[in-house]
C-alpha cells in the first residue's frame, strides 16, 4: 500500500499484505498486542453504548475502520478469548503474553482511508483519545452512503422518518456527554435552502413543537371543533403533547396578526380586506411560479342557515387554476355577515369589499413586491345570488336572466338560435344595467353592486344541477304519488312509491319519504351533488318498467340525456358550444312533449336555470371552457365548516368575528397540512360492485329490522301525560286533563 500514514504512537498497527493470487481486491492486517486488546476489552465494559469498532477508531488519525458485523463480532471473540486466557496464564509469563499480536485482515474497501502504510508495531491502549471519541465520529460519517438526496426535496413523511434515523444515531454519537453529566437537548439543522430542522432528545423537548407545527395543531382544533377542555385532558393523559397553555398562546399569537374588522352598519358581521388577502395568495403564487404575470379571480357568496334562528351570507374567492380540484383550502374567506341575501343589507355592510374589489377591476393589475401581476375577476354563484348583486329583481319576475332581456312568456320557446339572446339587442351589460336601474326596467331596481361585465358572471354548474333534478325528482314522485291514489281504491295496497324508493337506493343513494305533521304534505329527503350524480347516471337502468308504460321512455330519456349535458359542460376536455346548445334544446322538447300525459311537464316549469342551460351556458364554455373550475363546490363545502363551527365552536356572543377568526386560521395552517397517503385500489371487483352489495345488503337488513311489528300498546295501563303524548303522536294537540275523554280519544285514534 502506497502513502503515509501519522498515526500516533501507541495505536494498533495496519500493515499491508499480499495481494492475492486471483486478482482480488489488496487486503491489510490491522496488528493488536494481546495488552491493547486487554484493554479494548476494558473500555468495551466501561462503554457498553460504543462499539469496538468506535473505540478502535479513536485510535487512529488517517484513517477509520467502517462499522461492519464481521469485523465487530471478530473482535468481540477475540477480545473474549485473549482475557480468558490472560486469567490463567501464569504471572512469570504475562510480559511474554502481553507482548504477543493478533491480525484481523481487513480488505481495503472496509477502511475509510485505504492509503495508508505503518512503519511500526504499536501496543498500548490509550485510554485519553476516547473523549474525543465524538470528534471522530461527528467528522467521519462512515456508516451512512451519500445518497445524494436533498432533505427539502423529500415529502413529509419521508422527512419525518430521516430525522427518526438522525435522531438515533446521534444519541448513540453523543452519548459520550453523560461522562460530563451532560446530557443533549436540541439538535438544530440548516437545510441547503435555509430551513431549519429541529430534532429533540428530551421528553420535555417533544412538547416543545416548532411554531409551523404549533399553527397546524390549532387548525386542526379549529377545524374538527376541539375544544380547549376537551386537549387539556388529551394533553394530561399523554404527556408527550404540548401543554393546553403553550397551543392557546399559538392561537393568540395568530389571531393577533389578523387584521379583521367589523361590517358597518346595524348586520353582526366581520370583514377582512381583500387587498391584502390577495397580495399574501398572489405571493405564495409567485413563490411556486415567478415567472406567473396574471391570474384569474373567482369571487362567490353564499347563503347558508347556520341554526334556526340565523343565516349567514358567506363572501370568498380563490385563484381559478384550471383544474379539477374542489378542495376548501384553496378558498380565502373575506367577510361573513349574520344576515339573510338582501340588496340593502349588503351594499351597506360591505360597502368597504365593494369598493376595494371594483377598485381592482378598474386597474386590471396588482403590485406584489415590484411586479404587476394582472387580474381578470369573474363572479360565480347560484342564480339568486347573482340577481341579488346585479340589483335585479326575484327569479319570478318577468325579466329573471341575468344575462339577457328574455321575457318569461318566451322562455320555453326553443325555436331561437344559439346567438339570439346573445346579440347586441338582448345581452345585458354593466352600462345598459346602470341606466335600467334609475328608471326600473327590465326588473334592474338597484344599481349593480360590482363593477364586473355581465358577460363575466358564472353560473355554477352544482346548482345549474341540483335545481333541474330537483324539478324531474318532484315530477317522478308526482307522478307515482298519483298512481298510488288512482290504485287505493280499486286495487287495494299502492307500491309505486316503494318502487320508486327501492330503485334510488338501488343507485347507492339513502332515500326515504315522509308525511310532515304540521302541513300534511310529503316530504323526502334532500339529495346532495354527489347523490344527484348517481341519479342521472344509474336511476334510468333501475327504474325501467316501473313508470307509466306511455311516457317512460321518454322520462328515462330526460334522466339520461341531463346526465350528458352535465358531463359535456364539467369535461376537462374542449366542448363544441353548438353540441351543447343542441342537446340542451332538445331535453327541453321532450320535457314539453310529456305535457298532454303528465303534470309538472309544462311551459311554466320551463325555469331560468333551463333557459341559461340552452342559450348561454354554451357561450361560458366557449369562453371559459369547463365549467368545472368554476364550480362552488369547494365554497359550499367551507360553509358546512362555517355551520359547524357556529354549532360547536362558538361561544355565540361575537359569532361572525368569531367564524372569521377561525377560517383565517385554518387558512394559514393549511399550508402545512400533512401529504395524505395515496390508497390504492388492488381489487377495482370489490368497489365497482360487491361494496355496493354490501351496502345493499346491510340497507335490507336495517329494513327488515325496522318493519318488525310493534308491541301492542295497551292505553288503559297510560296515566294522563303518556296519554296527551299519544294522542299528540297522531297529529292532535291537546291541553285536556281529563283521564276519561284523553282514554276515549286515544282508543278512537287507535281504531
Amino acid at each position: 500500500m502506497s502513502g503515509n500514514s501519522n498515526l500516533k504512537n501507541e495505536s494498533p498497527n495496519i500493515r499491508p499484505s499480499r495481494k492475492n493470487n486471483n486478482n482480488v481486491e489488496d487486503v491489510v492486517s490491522l496488528e493488536m498486542t494481546h495488552l491493547f486488546m486487554l484493554g479494548l476489552k476494558r473500555n468495551k465494559q466501561a462503554k457498553e453504548g460504543f462499539s469496538m469498532i468506535d473505540l478502535i477508531n479513536t485510535q487512529l488519525t488517517q484513517t477509520r475502520i467502517k462499522q461492519i458485523e464481521r469485523i465487530e463480532q471478530t473482535l468481540l471473540c477475540q477480545c473474549a478469548e485473549i482475557s480468558s486466557r490472560y486469567k490463567n496464564t501464569h504471572i512469570d509469563d504475562l510480559d511474554a503474553f502481553c507482548t504477543q499480536t493478533f491480525r484481523l485482515a481487513l480488505f481495503k474497501k472496509e477502511l475509510v482511508n485505504n492509503n495508508i502504510d505503518v512503519h511500526e508495531s504499536l501496543t498500548k491502549f490509550d485510554e485519553e483519545e476516547v473523549a474525543s471519541y465524538e470528534v471522530v465520529r461527528c467528522s467521519l460519517d462512515v456508516t451512512v452512503a451519500n445518497k445524494g438526496e436533498n432533505f427539502d426535496e423529500l415529502n413529509k413523511r419521508q422527512q419525518r422518518r430521516r430525522l427518526t434515523q438522525i435522531k438515533n444515531r446521534s444519541q448513540k454519537s453523543l452519548s459520550f456527554l453523560a461522562e460530563y453529566r451532560l446530557s443533549p437537548k436540541d439538535l438544530v439543522m440548516t437545510s441547503p435552502i435555509g430551513t431549519e430542522y429541529r430534532v429533540c432528545f428530551d421528553a420535555d423537548g417533544q412538547k416543545r413543537l416548532e411554531p409551523e407545527n404549533l399553527r397546524t395543531l390549532v387548525g386542526l382544533m379549529d377545524r374538527f371543533c376541539v375544544s380547549e377542555a376537551a386537549y387539556h385532558e388529551l394533553a394530561q393523559l399523554y404527556p408527550n403533547l404540548p401543554r393546553t397553555h403553550t397551543v392557546i398562546n399559538a392561537r393568540r399569537q395568530m389571531t393577533a396578526t389578523l387584521n379583521i374588522e367589523r361590517v358597518p352598519g346595524d348586520v353582526n358581521g366581520a370583514l377582512v380586506s381583500f387587498r391584502c388577502e390577495l397580495h399574501k395568495k398572489l405571493q405564495d403564487v409567485l413563490k411556486e411560479n415567478p415567472d406567473q404575470n396574471k391570474v384569474m379571480v373567482q369571487l362567490s357568496m353564499d347563503g347558508t342557515h347556520v341554526s334556526r334562528i340565523s343565516n349567514y351570507v358567506v363572501f370568498s374567492f380563490r385563484l381559478v387554476d384550471m383544474s379539477d380540484s374542489c378542495s376548501a383550502d384553496s378558498i380565502k374567506t373575506l367577510a361573513i355577515l349574520n344576515c339573510r341575501e338582501d340588496y340593502i343589507k349588503l351594499k351597506t355592510s360591505l360597502q368597504p369589499l365593494f369598493e376595494e374589489i371594483n377598485s381592482v377591476i378598474e386597474d386590471g393589475y396588482v403590485n406584489v413586491d415590484d411586479k404587476a401581476i394582472g387580474v381578470k375577476i369573474v363572479f360565480c354563484a347560484d342564480m339568486k345570488m347573482i340577481l341579488t348583486i346585479l340589483g335585479l329583481g326575484g327569479i319570478s319576475c318577468n325579466h329573471a336572466c341575468v344575462w339577457c332581456l328574455m321575457h318569461r312568456g318566451d322562455r320555453h320557446n326553443m325555436e331561437h338560435p344559439l346567438d339570439y339572446f346573445n346579440s347586441d339587442d338582448m345581452k345585458r351589460n354593466w352600462q345598459q344595467m346602470t341606466e335600467h336601474a334609475v328608471k326600473c326596467e327590465f326588473g334592474v331596481q338597484h344599481t349593480p353592486l360590482l363593477k364586473i361585465e355581465v358577460e363575466d358572471y358564472v353560473l355554477d354548474e352544482l346548482h345549474l344541477l341540483l335545481r333541474i333534478t330537483d324539478l324531474l325528482e318532484r315530477n317522478l314522485i308526482d307522478e307515482v304519488k298519483t298512481r298510488d291514489e288512482e290504485e287505493r281504491t280499486s286495487k287495494g295496497q299502492p307500491t309505486h312509491m316503494d318502487k320508486l324508493v327501492k330503485s334510488i337506493k338501488d343507485c347507492g343513494v339513502s332515500f326515504s319519504f315522509w308525511q310532515d305533521k304540521e302541513t300534511r304534505k310529503l316530504k323526502w329527503t334532500s339529495l346532495n351533488g354527489q347523490e344527484k350524480r348517481k341519479l342521472l347516471a344509474k336511476l334510468p337502468q333501475t327504474l325501467k318498467g316501473k313508470l307509466r308504460p306511455n311516457t317512460e321512455e321518454r322520462v328515462l330519456r330526460l334522466w339520461s340525456l341531463l346526465f350528458v349535458i352535465h358531463t359535456k359542460i364539467t369535461s376537462p376536455e374542449s366542448v363544441d358550444a353548438q353540441e351543447v346548445f343542441e342537446l340542451s334544446r332538445n331535453w327541453v322538447k321532450i320535457f314539453l312533449s310529456l305535457d298532454k300525459h303528465l303534470s309538472g311537464y309544462n311551459e311554466r316549469n320551463i325555469t331560468p336555470y333551463v333557459h341559461c342551460m340552452v342559450y348561454h351556458v354554451p357561450f361560458m364554455i366557449q369562453k371559459f371552457g369547463t365549467l368545472r373550475s368554476f364550480s362552488c363546490q369547494a365554497f359550499e363545502k367551507r360553509n358546512d365548516v362555517i355551520k359547524k363551527i357556529h354549532q360547536r365552536k362558538s361561544n355565540k356572543w361575537d359569532p361572525t368575528v368569531e367564524a372569521l377568526q377561525i377560517c383565517k386560521r385554518m387558512e394559514e395552517s393549511s399550508k402545512s397540512t400533512r401529504d395524505k397517503r395515496q390508497y390504492i385500489k388492488r381489487k377495482p371487483e370489490y368497489w365497482n360492485e360487491e361494496i355496493q352489495q354490501n351496502r345493499r345488503a346491510k340497507r335490507a337488513k336495517l329494513d327488515l329490522i325496522n318493519c318488525q311489528p310493534v308491541e301492542a300498546v295497551v292505553l288503559e295501563s297510560m296515566n294522563e301525560p303518556e296519554l296527551r303524548d299519544y294522542i299528540e303522536g297522531k297529529g292532535i294537540k291537546t291541553k285536556a286533563r281529563s283521564r276519561g275523554w284523553l282514554l276515549k280519544e286515544a282508543k278512537r285514534l287507535d281504531i
